[in-house]
């Protein structure tokens, strides 16, 4: 199975959906496994839904005052 790595800043189609890679960046992050968690955010008929993965607080901080998302739903990590 071919496999490859997604950072920040990636952008992917699958028909009417669209899915944008906001973490991690692609730098390296100390910290656990959790700080370098996947967060993407999906567009669909002019929805969004954030999904933020399993990623922790200084993690989520520094997303969320690094990016301008307003989603219509938001999936907290189970950290909640």
């Amino acid at each position: 199975i071919e496999t490859r790595g997604i950072f920040a800043g990636q952008q992917f189609e699958a028909g009417e959906v669209s899915f944008s890679i906001l973490h991690p960046p692609l730098e390296e992050i100390p910290g656990e496994e959790n700080a370098r968690s996947l967060v993407i955010l999906v567009n669909h008929r002019g929805h969004q839904i954030l999904f933020t993965g399993d990623l922790e607080k200084g993690g989520l901080t520094r997303m969320v005052t690094s990016k301008k998302v307003s989603p219509d739903v938001l999936i907290v990590p189970h950290h909640g």
